[in-house]
């Protein structure tokens, strides 16, 4: 029932001028919508691999990352290039769940429960990157056949080159980027 979003075959996959039209009248590539599932919760230890946007230049490239810290509202993860102290990590993914999500949720509502994925957790990258100290990317909640760079989550950025896990600055531009979100 309802609608179906769809691409037509020769359509660019990162256009984003694609509108909804009925499925009797779908000729294109099918868009999957959200999940209607809730992924099971990914344990610290696992990598993941990221396409992450250097904010000067524009050029976008991967990044391998470990998940190493899991709280009831977001993966951790680090960038597998970089050196962070875990206890710092885990200062901020308290932080984030004792005061910064609560405040979130007050004032703008629950930006993370059910996104596109499914998963009630936001993904929270600390990777290396010019331009900003932290940005979130709405792309990265639509499928890849929409928008070949989406990392298909609900997810932040954060420069570990200009920010230390643990420290008010950083803890600062988790909570400003997750308004964007």
């Amino acid at each position: 029932p309802g609608w179906v979003l769809t691409l037509p075959a020769e359509a660019n996959p990162a256009s984003p001028s694609v509108e909804p039209v009925p499925p009797t009248k779908s000729t294109g590539i099918p868009i999957p919508g959200p999940s209607k599932t809730v992924p099971q919760v990914k344990r610290a230890g696992i990598e993941d691999t990221f396409t992450v946007t250097d904010l000067q230049s524009y050029a976008r490239f991967p990044v391998t990352a470990t998940l190493r810290v899991v709280t009831p509202h977001a993966y951790w993860y680090v960038d597998k290039g970089m050196t962070v102290e875990q206890g710092a990590l885990e200062n901020s993914a308290n932080k984030f769940e004792a005061d910064i999500y609560p405040t979130d949720v007050r004032f703008f509502g629950d930006t993370i429960a059910g996104g596109f994925d499914g998963d009630p957790h936001l993904t929270i990258l600390t990777t290396s990157f010019k331009g900003a100290a932290g940005y979130y990317s709405s792309p990265d909640e639509y499928p890849k056949v929409v928008h070949s760079y989406s990392n298909q989550r609900l997810m932040l950025y954060i420069n570990g080159n200009s920010l230390r896990p643990g420290s008010v600055s950083f803890n600062s531009v988790v909570a400003h980027e997750l308004q964007h979100a």
